[in-house]
């Protein structure tokens, strides 16, 4: 933990010098920058959440501590998310105070501070809680490469999606659509039309609304519970 910190204050100072020679700094520059280095790092460190777990030189120390299977679950999963997201909201804060001085004083000029309060750390820190949940499921299904397994994951089943909804949108209105003499994909006259306008905004913003619900409210808790289940199938197999 202590070389990380140091490695990631190193980053912190560089992009520090970096900004204030581009006179960059601003609250939008550390809003960029708690975003970029909250998700790395966080991510990074969630993928590894079960290592000893998944050890079989570990497990067994891990599945004999003095804690039921729930409490070694949540203390995971409260310190990966929760307690991470507000050590590294206090780390940050602190740095960028301390990295404004010392900028100030190299660059003789003044720099303003970070602002932990700004509407948009709020929202990155929700985002963070959810994407999360999806690497702390990887944490728990993979045994090795956590953090690469979940990327590739994430990104086959995203093209999988964009391939499905692209399916979806030419059974629905593959009636707007001219495909003839083999020409590209061009609209017909119709789609300029009032009633498919209306239709697609309709269709789109029901899509929207769904996608938004499920990734705001079920998302997250349907990667817990998918967590603890495997967890507990761990438990039962002895960590192999």
């Amino acid at each position: 933990i202590f070389l990380s910190l140091c490695s990631l204050s190193c980053f912190f100072f560089i992009w520090f010098l970096i900004g204030a020679r581009a006179h960059t700094i601003d609250q939008e520059f550390y809003s960029q920058l708690f975003f970029v280095f909250l998700f790395s790092w966080g991510t990074l460190l969630t993928s590894r959440a079960f290592k000893n777990a998944h050890t079989k030189y570990l497990n067994h120390d891990w599945l004999m501590l003095p804690a039921s299977l729930f409490e070694k679950f949540f203390e995971k999963l409260l310190l990966s998310s929760l307690f991470f997201g507000l050590f590294f909201l206090l780390f940050f804060t602190f740095f960028s105070f301390l990295g404004s001085i010392i900028i100030s004083c190299l660059f003789d000029s003044k720099f303003p501070f970070f602002d932990p309060f700004d509407l948009s750390i709020g929202k990155y820190l929700i985002h963070y809680f959810i994407i999360h949940s999806v690497f702390f499921l990887g944490a728990c299904l993979f045994k090795t490469k956590n953090f690469l397994k979940t990327s590739f994951s994430i990104s086959g089943i995203f093209i999988v999606f964009v391939l499905i909804a692209f399916v979806v949108f030419k059974l629905m209105f593959e009636q707007y659509f001219d495909l003839a003499q083999g020409e590209a994909l061009r609209f017909s006259v119709e789609f300029n039309r009032n009633y498919f306008s209306r239709q697609l905004q309709f269709s789109s913003k029901k899509i929207l609304l769904t996608v938004k619900f499920f990734y705001y409210f079920i998302l997250a808790p349907l990667c817990w519970i998918l967590s603890f289940l495997r967890v507990r199938k761990v438990e039962v197999k002895d960590g192999v």
